[in-house]
């Protein structure tokens, strides 16, 4: 949306890229696009080409107003002339520039430009001066999404190649911002009054048939750049040359029988995608069929909605101002105009009571689609799981909740029990994911942390065996405590040291670093950060301050794509969701025993990918200085790490050289035993003898 953007007040050519700044943003978030412009070139189409392909997405539009390239000669001839003489003279300058774009254009976006055109996406309308003395110099635009959220924009800079090398600068007004609509509002209903050909000052001409014929005969150059918006009846199923794996048919049919129940499949291997196939095969057989998905975070549901389109859904994501449209969406549905509904949203929304009493309305059968299921289990997201939801898939490569056996037990008891298992040693034996080596760093806790760790231990041990379970305020906490202790490991003092040395000889040993991710700890991104700008790396930071919005984030991820951003320092946010096959290496900085954040890490950099034999692993492991004051929280603090260890060298390539690194402490404590404990085995010690 609109106002999810960081719009600035003011963009200029000497701090900004107007195209990539502003534009781009504004077109892929808007429905509709008009604009009044003095120049209007097609090499424009070509350097906003990704802003506009989100439009077409968002199943927008957009209005130009022009003026007609007209020379003095012309402009005596229509001063002089008649209506006629005038629409005879313009069609005549447009057929010239029309003829001239096959030999200034390239094919790529000659093609675009015609299909645009053919589609009805893009429509032009062209304004001369009543007083014949003077041309259309107005330069404004309207933006607006689909909950009517508007922009204008306002300058002197024109559409075209050019104007971007001029000193230009544009002020933003948004309809949210105090004091701002009514200026939006009267740019609005001028561009609608010349449009109509309803203003004093101007002529307004529209684009002739036989004009139009001509541009959209280019589209027989090329096919289509973006998906056809022309609906097609029963359009709804399984993309064109695209065939579901053994195992994404073995979980459709295991589906089927029960009409409910949990993939558990490793990340990389097409959760999203078998559960679509799901909902497709349901939809044939009840023939009517509303599908709810839910997704653990906002930057998920983009993702939900461009592939659900791909399978021939129309998604409605529910964000900003949802509440009315959904309903209007769902009095459609229930009286019959529509066979479908496919709805997007958060966890956090679809537990919401405004949500749940909203979808309750809805008649007949609902599909409901959790992704990352196993957040549902947890206490204000389990309020989702209402019965109203007849048919139910749950999607996660770590169904079960770390230390939560009631949230657990929710969650099965509310999708059903697995209908199959697809681990990641079965995707990387099938060549679904690709293989890995894995390297452990070793960093030790210094004196004074080892002795903090041992006296959080002590109350969390004491508190733990006193409080009662119902004890709410003991709860907290516990929970305080255990938060606490576990930061000791997470940002352990040495880790910046000792990365810093390791990034400097990965560097070196290296000829390319471009696709690396390192994984931070809250509260250390930024030192991390500092540190790799001063080895001269080009790296970018995802977090929630530096971007806010789902746009920010998408251009990092896609100038990281592209090659040009070397590496991406992120935090919880990329843990689900991150497809970018081309990640070749990624530093774990931030040390969790929790199995889901590490393996969803590790899942994130085995997607296959042209000339990448193997992904590189790079862990930074915590371990305790030998001190034999602290020996017990010592074996404590490898137990929580070893766990992780076992669990990515046991599918490495290199597992035994691994193994080796760490083999030598273990001895020290006599814990060689935790190689070969998995997280799940160490858990379920755990909880038998309650230990903690």
């Amino acid at each position: 949306m609109l106002k999810n953007l960081n719009l600035k007040y003011v963009y200029d050519t000497s701090n900004d890229d107007l195209i990539e700044d502003l534009f781009v943003p504004l077109l892929s978030e808007s429905t509709l696009y008009f604009r009044g412009v003095g120049y209007f070139t097609s090499g424009w189409l070509e350097s906003a080409s990704k802003g506009l392909k989100e439009l077409v997405k968002n199943e927008g539009n957009a209005k130009i107003i022009t003026s007609p390239n007209l020379s003095q000669k012309d402009w005596k001839a229509i001063c002089k002339g008649e209506k006629a003489k005038s629409n005879e003279l313009l069609y005549e300058t447009i057929r010239q520039e029309v003829d001239n774009l096959e030999e200034t254009l390239t094919k790529k976006t000659l093609v675009a430009l015609a299909w645009l055109i053919a589609d009805e996406l893009i429509e032009f309308r062209f304004a001369i001066p009543l007083n014949k003395k003077g041309d259309y110099h107005n330069k404004v635009a309207f933006f607006r999404d689909e909950e009517k959220n508007s922009v204008v924009i306002h300058g002197s800079y024109n559409d075209s190649k050019h104007g971007l090398l001029n000193g230009e600068s544009l002020s933003v007004f948004c309809s949210w911002r105090e004091g701002q609509k009514a200026y939006i509002n009267n740019h609005q209903n001028k561009l609608l009054d010349i449009w109509n050909g309803e203003d004093s000052f101007f002529d307004t001409y529209k684009m002739s048939k036989a004009i139009k014929k001509k541009i959209v005969k280019f589209t027989e150059y090329g096919e289509r750049p973006y998906e056809s918006p022309i609906k097609k009846k029963n359009r709804i199923s399984i993309p064109d040359g695209v065939k579901l794996r053994n195992y994404q048919m073995k979980a459709l049919k295991n589906w089927m029988e029960k009409k409910k129940g949990i993939l558990h499949m490793a990340t990389g291997t097409g959760k999203t995608f078998t559960s679509l196939a799901i909902a497709i095969k349901l939809y044939k057989k009840v023939n009517k069929l509303a599908v709810i998905v839910s997704a653990p975070q906002s930057h998920l549901i983009n993702q939900w909605a461009e592939e659900s389109r791909k399978f021939g859904f129309k998604p409605f994501k529910c964000s900003g101002k949802w509440k009315n449209k959904l309903i209007s969406k769902i009095q459609n549905y229930n009286l019959g105009f529509k066979k479908t509904l496919f709805i997007i949203t958060t966890h956090n929304k679809v537990s919401d009571k405004d949500f749940i009493k909203v979808v309750s309305k809805i008649n007949g059968n609902i599909l409901y689609i959790g992704d990352e299921c196993h957040y549902l289990g947890a206490d204000k997201f389990s309020k989702a799981l209402i019965s109203k939801y007849n048919y139910r898939i749950g999607l996660s490569a770590t169904p079960r909740r770390w230390y939560d056996e009631k949230g657990t037990k929710k969650i099965i008891d509310y999708f059903g029990s697995r209908v199959l298992k697809y681990n990641l040693s079965k995707a990387i034996e099938n060549n679904f994911l690709t293989e890995y080596k894995y390297y452990p760093i070793l960093v030790k806790l210094n004196k004074y942390e080892l002795g903090e760790y041992e006296e959080l231990t002590a109350k969390i041990n004491k508190l733990h065996y006193r409080h009662k379970k119902d004890d709410e305020e003991g709860n907290d906490y516990l929970e305080k405590l255990n938060r606490d202790r576990a930061k000791i490991i997470k940002k352990a003092a040495n880790k910046i040291h000792v990365f810093k040395e390791k990034f400097e000889e990965f560097q070196k040993n290296h000829k390319s670093i471009k696709h690396t991710l390192v994984y931070c700890a809250k509260g250390e991104i930024d030192k991390v950060h500092d540190l790799l700008l001063d080895l001269e790396i080009n790296a970018r930071k995802i977090d929630y301050e530096t971007t806010p919005d789902n746009f920010s984030k998408k251009r990092i991820l896609d100038k990281f794509k592209k090659g040009e951003v070397n590496v991406i320092l992120a935090m919880k946010c990329l843990d689900e969701g991150l497809n970018i096959p081309s990640i070749q290496n990624a530093f774990i900085l931030a040390s969790t025993s929790n199995p889901r954040e590490f393996i969803q890490r590790r899942g994130r950099i085995l997607r296959p990918a042209e000339n990448k034999d193997y992904a590189k692993l790079y862990d930074l492991v915590v371990i305790p200085p030998i001190n034999y004051k602290y020996m017990e929280v010592s074996k404590k603090i490898l137990e929580k790490e070893m766990p992780r260890f076992s669990e990515m060298a046991g599918n490495a390539l290199n597992k035994y050289e691994a193994r080796k690194k760490v083999l030598p402490i273990l001895r020290k404590f006599n814990l060689e035993f935790l190689l070969d404990l998995k997280p799940w085995d160490i858990y379920k010690k755990n909880i038998k003898n309650k230990e903690v």
